[in-house]
């Protein structure tokens, strides 16, 4: 997943994985770091598990890189799920650290590229 604080990556991923229960959700909230989280999906890999939603903004090509590479080098296809819609509407009903991670998003956000090593869906919501 790729998007901007408060989309609702996490609610998609949830949604996704209830309708595809063999996927694993690693969304990046409950892990203290991006460390810690690659180092989970590392791990479940190598005990064999296929399928995974890396629940993240992941707004940096490096970062989206290490995923994929690792996905390939396991040879495992990957497509990103890109939450367009910027989730800063609601910043006026949440907390601080919120809204300074949507400015920090869109500060540092690098979008997809387009060739064929980032395979990326748009995904709009309604409101």
């Amino acid at each position: 997943m790729m998007g901007s604080v408060g989309f609702g990556k996490s609610t998609f991923a949830s949604e996704f994985v209830k309708l595809h229960p063999k996927y694993e959700h690693l969304e990046s909230d409950k892990f203290s770091n991006q460390t810690v989280m690659f180092n989970k999906l590392k791990k479940l890999i190598k005990g064999g598990s296929k399928f995974f939603v890396i629940d993240a903004m992941n707004r940096k090509k490096e970062l989206r890189k290490k995923y994929i590479t690792y996905a390939e080098e396991n040879n495992l296809s990957n497509i990103i799920v890109w939450s367009i819609t910027n989730g800063a509407i609601w910043d006026k009903e949440r907390p601080k650290s919120r809204k300074i991670g949507n400015n920090l998003y869109f500060k540092e956000f690098e979008g997809p590229d387009e060739k064929p090593r980032e395979n990326y869906v748009k995904l709009f919501r309604n409101f």
